[in-house]
């Protein structure tokens, strides 16, 4: 997706895994109610998708964000990259930011 020499690229991306909660098991019927996501019937749909036999074994979901992040959804951290380098920016767990970073964590969680 970074190939400059191909006919759709970007010269940089920036992605994160956000968590699925119940729907990481079940995506059809699975709790998902403080997930931010616009469409979730979407989401429900491609991820039992990849549950099927013939499926593929990845997919990319995309999803523009204008309102800003949810950070409660990140797992793991931050991942931005090239067609020359890849960076990963640790994001820190619940436990290490009610801890350590308590008062921007619940400023964070009221967006």
């Amino acid at each position: 997706i970074t190939d400059l020499s191909r006919p759709v690229h970007v010269p940089r991306i920036v992605f994160s895994q956000l968590s699925l909660r119940g729907l990481a098991h079940d995506p059809m019927n699975g709790e998902a109610h403080d997930l931010p996501y616009p469409n979730l019937q979407h989401l429900r749909e491609v991820l039992a998708s990849l549950l099927s036999v013939d499926s593929k074994s990845s997919k990319l979901f995309l999803k523009q964000v204008n309102e800003g992040v949810f950070y409660r959804t990140i797992r793991g951290g931050f991942y931005v990259g090239d067609q020359w380098d890849f960076a990963f920016y640790r994001f820190p767990d619940v436990e290490e930011l009610e801890a350590h970073h308590f008062a921007w964590w619940r400023s964070a969680q009221a967006s």
